[in-house]
């Protein structure tokens, strides 16, 4: 769930205008012309998100490419060789 208002400053955050102008410009541009100068709500704005859109749309993307190397699904047996132990510095 989005936040509606900036935790610091109570500035409300404009969520669904902010998709909007990111479908066509980067992050930084879309704040720019928002209006959001204060660094608390372009923080809010930048790391905050659902976790499970952003899962959705990974999965999406991984399956698109899936499918465009000739229709075949390909996975590792293994993902490394190596064991996964690490040394104590």
């Amino acid at each position: 769930m989005d936040m509606v208002r900036c935790f610091t400053c109570g500035r409300v955050l404009k969520w669904e205008r902010m998709r909007r102008l990111t479908d066509t410009m980067t992050p930084e541009d879309a704040m720019n012309a928002m209006g959001y100068t204060r660094y608390c709500c372009r923080s809010h704005l930048a790391f905050s998100s659902n976790p499970t859109e952003r899962a959705l749309d990974v999965h999406d993307m991984v399956m698109a490419a899936l499918r465009q190397a000739d229709g075949h699904y390909v996975f590792a047996e293994t993902p490394t060789d190596k064991p996964r132990t690490y040394a104590a510095v």
